[in-house]
């Protein structure tokens, strides 16, 4: 009689992790793994992460890696993530992120929002909303009750925000029905 002992393979990543990104702008990688074993269960832990960065192991061989990096985290940063399966047997995947200085104004939507980090420089950026008056506005994590007022012009007929003369690396966080960016210059 031949007995045939089956041995347990180490499970594998599948995913290409995302490897550039900007200070103040949300960082998200998404981390898929395999197992040649069937029914082997995965679990996913962080061994080497900046602070900036939280894993979020889903339990079934995914999980999810977000952060927004401030100006503190420019540079590069290691990141070492093992998988491990129910028998003990596991892989890593380590790489390197790099996070660049923000040098000049940009606006990024994310989730549905509008994220406006500005320069050292004064900027103006224009910004398109269905509805102004419905936008909530946090500038540099302090809350702002209407963005009519301080920086803000509001143009209800056009549904456009300018945002003027935004001053040493002020951060922007529109939420509301914002479409996007229409203008932006960095001015002196």
């Amino acid at each position: 009689t031949l007995t045939i002992t089956p041995q347990n393979d180490p499970p594998s990543f599948t995913s290409a992790p995302v490897v550039d990104t900007s200070q103040y702008v949300p960082y998200s990688y998404t981390i898929t793994t395999t197992d040649p074993d069937i029914g082997d269960s995965r679990s996913i832990v962080a061994t080497t992460l900046p602070a900036w960065l939280q894993l979020d192991d889903q339990g079934d061989g995914t999980a999810t890696l977000t952060g927004t990096p401030e100006a503190a985290d420019v540079g590069d940063a290691t990141v070492t993530l093992a998988v491990m399966d129910t028998t003990g047997a596991s892989a890593q995947q380590t790489f390197t992120i790099h996070v660049a200085a923000q040098t000049e104004s940009s606006a990024t939507l994310v989730n549905g929002d509008l994220l406006i980090i500005g320069t050292s420089k004064k900027d103006n950026i224009v910004v398109d909303a269905t509805n102004p008056n419905d936008v909530k506005v946090t500038l540099n994590g302090k809350k702002i009750p209407n963005p009519a007022g301080g920086p803000f012009t509001v143009n209800p007929s056009t549904g456009r925000i300018i945002i003027k003369c935004l001053d040493g690396n002020d951060t922007i966080h529109l939420t509301g029905k914002v479409r996007g960016i229409i203008d932006g210059d960095s001015g002196n």
